[in-house]
């Protein structure tokens, strides 16, 4: 007989993490988004492919270990404070790249077309050009801020 717990009672969400161990996850998670996405430049174009794609070409295994590590993603975004709108659109895309995955030849490309990690780590607002992250609402609050010189 098998045990099953509630979701709400696997302790994988922390509440508060401090900046630092933040910022070293949201790093790990662009690196990692980075390699299954966007790792390798396509010669002669500026085309960028990952190992997604790659691992992708192996019949059943690939497809389930790209699975393995968007599930990671998805899974780290829930303990970074993700909302559930966000995991809603991350977990459905990492649905359609699997999916997507399946089908013979034409998912090969749809894997390396579709980048589920990238738009993942953007829908949480993680910038992938900087070590940084975007903040929605620094446009509102930019030039709001006077210096004592004024």
């Amino acid at each position: 007989m098998a045990l099953v717990l509630p979701i709400s009672l696997i302790p994988w969400h922390t509440s508060r993490l401090d900046a630092e161990t933040r910022h070293r996850r949201e790093a790990r998670l662009r690196r990692l988004a980075v390699l299954m996405d966007s790792s390798v430049c396509v010669p002669g174009t500026s085309w960028r492919i990952g190992l997604d794609g790659i691992i992708g070409l192996v019949p059943g295994v690939g497809d389930a270990a790209g699975l393995l590590v968007s599930a990671y993603i998805v899974f780290e975004a829930r303990r970074l404070g993700a909302t559930r709108k966000q995991l809603a659109l991350m977990t459905a895309n990492v649905l359609i790249d699997a999916l997507g995955g399946t089908v013979p030849i034409v998912g090969d490309l749809f894997d390396f077309a579709f980048k589920a990690n990238v738009r993942n780590l953007r829908i949480m607002g993680i910038d992938l050009d900087t070590d940084r992250t975007s903040v929605p609402h620094a446009k509102a609050t930019q030039g709001t801020a006077r210096s004592d010189a004024d």
